[in-house]
């Protein structure tokens, strides 16, 4: 005989609860009940359930019972929005998904005009100091730039500090 699977013993039991099984059926059930001890638990606790449910008087019901339920479960719908355009949830993440696009593309076209006019300062520089070899060197930056951040940590004197005579002598 095949093992039984698990909603065929949950059948079994659902059976078993609400009346007498075949022979064959029985045996099955207390042969899976014996072996194990959950499944005897689980059955013990319905059983229980069972018999404490049939001792409850029985209460009548009031012939607008369906009525009633039907208005708690409209006014329940009329609580909750409604969404009548599905696409309205995805409002927002279309939104964010735009956003992020225009995002980085304004990122990305930043940085490819400050990358040109990097090449052409440097185009610029190199023509007026000569040295145009340099630049054709990838690896290395120009001599020119060699010293460029610490020049650019100087201090421009104020007028008064300029000294006129080393002036006079660069203009002669």
């Amino acid at each position: 005989m095949n093992k039984p699977s698990d909603n065929e013993i949950n059948e079994l039991i659902t059976r078993a609860l609400r009346g007498p099984l075949s022979p064959a059926e029985q045996s099955e059930l207390d042969r899976r009940l014996e072996s194990d001890p959950a499944l005897r638990d689980a059955f013990e606790q319905e059983r229980a359930l069972d018999h404490i449910l049939e001792r409850l008087p029985n209460v009548p019901v009031s012939t607008n019972f369906t009525s009633h339920v039907m208005q708690s479960v409209r006014a329940e719908q009329r609580e909750r929005p409604s969404i009548k355009n599905p696409w309205f949830r995805f409002r927002l993440a279309r939104l964010a998904t735009g956003l992020a696009v225009v995002t980085i593309a304004g990122v990305l076209t930043i940085q490819q005009y400050r990358k040109a006019q990097q090449q052409e300062m440097v185009q610029t520089v190199a023509s007026f100091g000569g040295v145009a070899s340099a630049i054709s060197q990838p690896d290395s930056p120009p001599l020119v730039f060699r010293d460029f951040e610490t020049i650019q940590r100087y201090p421009i004197p104020a007028e008064s500090e300029l000294d006129l005579e080393l002036l006079v002598a660069l203009q002669k």
